[in-house]
């Protein structure tokens, strides 16, 4: 796979990171590319290098990205036999805090999900890889109590924003729908963020579990879904639900066996299933890019985790214009808006920062009820925002949050309705340079752009009457020509035609008819004589009359090395050896005449044996071909072989032609 201009920008940068300070943070958002990018990496690098991760669906990820890299590796983990030779290896934490001691010290650490490095068992293995250098992979580069990472990192590589990941094509967009707010009033903090037990009690509620089957419903029924639940009993709950719905669901959390785990993953990629609820698994390393909607009961205060739970279905895949998020937890009280440059910091203090000069993050008036991204201090209804936090009153429903779209500015799909195309078209369009405005489209700039770049497979837009063009092939067949006459007479300017190539009917018709009337006849030129052939030669036509191929499959073996003169004649016994010698054709010119191995094939004799019975006087004719009827009675009185009785050819067929002299 090739890489994208951001992954290329990122490895030099890390590069130049790790050469000057040692070790160096490399942040992406989810989707981006990570382990594709770091694979360069690796193959870069001096050996030996470990790529370290701590899931297994993480270690199956980069497992697949090096097998089709052509990366030789090993992998250390108490799912695979250890082979300690191999130059790249793929190791878990959990098993390298027991082995450290029977591998040889790496010249490079990738340590993927590296915002966990604070952890003991991280920081333990960090400590005693102080000589090497380190990179670190991370879609949020902070801890989830928000300090920084600079006690283990030198060095920041910032990548690109969700949003110009999304603008650039290579993730979707998406719809995102606010919900009615969780009381999490009672739910005690515990390593910044939510106590597991507490999210327990607040999100497993029948009114809870009820708005999300609702919802789903009425937004995204018959669509592939991911559920993140805050614990194993309030998804088991939900999945119930589904499915007395008629909603085929499934659950996984820590405990379900490995291979049940990968048989429901399968089920959602193939449509088997539409739901698939899980508790802290899908979190991290995975990868299904047809999941259409990330269903959200895991309330979070960290920022990390929030990412990486939409991350999931922002992906592309065939056939998929956009995802859908459904927030039932209200993560988007605690979180900026996500897919606008987020400010990260090494040394700490960054999600502090981020809260405090909060201006994106969309809030809830308490007077309309109405859910708004921008920030502005006084609604639309009129009600004035106080300062500092608000807590706002909820009416059970999800409510789709739209950012205020900016002047002379509209969205994609009403872009897409004003000038009569398809929502997909926008797609293609953008990854192409289609100007974009905070993910609106500017309609001046837009048109302008379409003008300058005209869709060739649509009719030509912002004319006077679309319907007057139609395209080069329709309008060939309306006046019975072929498709190249008529792009022709369009690039020579002959019949009047819009910028992207679509004839303008009735100016094209006038064009044809004066053409027509004014024509005059040609004189008739003399036939060309045919050329002569030489002896032991034809013309490409006749060979393949000769051995029952077609013209084009002679044409073709000329260009490969058929032998021919220099007329393009084909030289016959020269070119009947290099068929049979480099193609798996069976040559048979009729029922009574062959080559001599394809009358080897009929007697299912070895190859060869028919020219040793020529060179002792069986019968061949002038062109060495072997008169069947003839050969074979020769061969019954002369050679000891036995010959099947479907070799010999109906009698009333050796009565059509006379026998040949012996060659």
């Amino acid at each position: 796979m090739k890489l994208r201009p951001y992954q290329t920008a990122a490895i030099e940068s890390a590069i130049q990171a790790l050469t000057i300070h040692g070790s160096a943070v490399m942040q992406m958002p989810t989707g981006a590319g990570k382990t594709r990018t770091a694979t360069e990496i690796v193959k870069q690098h001096k050996k030996p290098v470990w790529f370290i991760c701590h899931r297994q669906e993480i270690e199956r990820q980069a497992a697949k990205a090096f097998t089709a890299a052509g990366i030789d590796f090993g992998i250390v983990s108490p799912r695979g036999k250890p082979e300690y030779d191999k130059p790249v290896q793929i190791v878990s934490v959990a098993t390298l805090t027991r082995r450290i001691n029977d591998l040889p010290l790496p010249s490079l650490a990738i340590w993927d999900e590296c915002h966990h490095v604070a952890a003991k068992s991280w920081s333990a293995i960090r400590e005693q890889l102080n000589g090497a250098q380190n990179l670190g992979l991370t879609a949020t580069p902070e801890r989830f109590d928000g300090k920084g990472l600079s006690e283990w990192f030198g060095e920041l590589v910032v990548g690109p924003s969700t949003r110009e990941l999304i603008d650039g094509g290579y993730l979707s967009d998406f719809r995102y729908f606010a919900p009615s707010d969780p009381d999490l009033a009672s739910a005690k903090m515990q390593a910044g963020d939510y106590k597991k037990g507490d999210l327990d009690k607040v999100m497993n509620t029948p009114v809870l579990i009820g708005d999300a089957i609702a919802e789903y419903r009425k937004n995204a029924d018959g669509k592939r879904a991911l559920v993140f639940c805050a614990s194993v009993d309030a998804s088991k709950a939900l999945v119930d639900r589904f499915n007395s719905e008629g909603i085929p669901a499934a659950h996984v959390d820590g405990t379900t066996p490995t291979d049940e785990r990968d048989a429901s993953v399968d089920a959602l990629a193939s449509g088997n299933i539409k739901v698939l609820s899980n508790v802290e698994v899908f979190t991290e390393g995975f990868d299904l890019p047809a999941i259409d909607v990330v269903i959200l009961l895991r309330p979070t205060k960290s920022l990390a985790l929030f990412l990486q739970m939409i991350g999931r279905a922002l992906r592309t895949a065939e056939g998929k214009c956009e995802a859908l998020i459904f927030d039932h937890a209200g993560l988007w009280l605690d979180h900026d808006w996500f897919d606008l440059p987020i400010e990260w910091s090494l040394d700490g203090g960054a999600r502090q920062r981020r809260l405090a000069g909060r201006k994106h993050g969309p809030r809830r008036c308490p007077e309309c009820k109405e859910v708004r991204v921008e920030r502005e201090p006084v609604c639309e209804c009129g009600y004035e925002f106080p300062t500092g936090s608000e807590i706002g009153e909820c009416d059970g429903k999800l409510t789709e949050l739209r950012r205020a779209v900016p002047s002379g500015c509209e969205t994609r799909e009403a872009f897409s309705r004003r000038i009569g195309c398809a929502r997909f078209a926008m797609n293609r369009w953008i990854s192409k340079g289609m100007p974009l405005c905070d993910g609106y489209v500017p309609i001046e700039d837009a048109k302008e752009w379409l003008k300058e770049n005209p869709p060739r497979n649509m009719r030509p837009l912002f004319v006077d009457d679309p319907s007057e063009y139609e395209s080069q092939k329709a309008f060939a067949r309306r006046i019975g020509t072929y498709n190249s006459q008529v792009r022709l007479w369009a690039l020579s300017g002959v019949i009047p035609c819009a910028k992207n190539g679509w004839i303008h009917i009735e100016k094209a018709l006038d064009v044809v008819n004066s053409m027509r009337s004014n024509k005059i006849a040609k004189p008739k030129t003399k036939k060309k004589e045919k050329k002569r052939v030489a002896n032991g030669s034809e013309i490409k036509a006749d060979f393949a009359r000769r051995i029952g191929v077609s013209f084009a499959s002679v044409t073709l073996w000329c260009r490969n090395g058929l032998p021919n003169d220099c007329d393009g004649n084909i030289i016959i016994d020269d070119a009947i050896d290099w068929v049979e010698a480099n193609t798996r054709t069976l040559i048979k010119v009729n029922d009574l005449t062959e080559t001599q191995r394809s009358f080897e094939k009929r007697l299912k004799a070895n190859k060869g044996m028919a020219y040793s019975w020529a060179a002792r006087g069986m019968p061949l004719d002038k062109n060495r071909m072997v008169h069947v009827p003839s050969a074979l009675e020769w061969v019954r009185e002369n050679a000891k072989i036995r010959i099947p009785p479907d070799a010999w050819p109906p009698d009333s067929d050796r009565k059509q032609k006379p026998q040949p002299t012996a060659a």
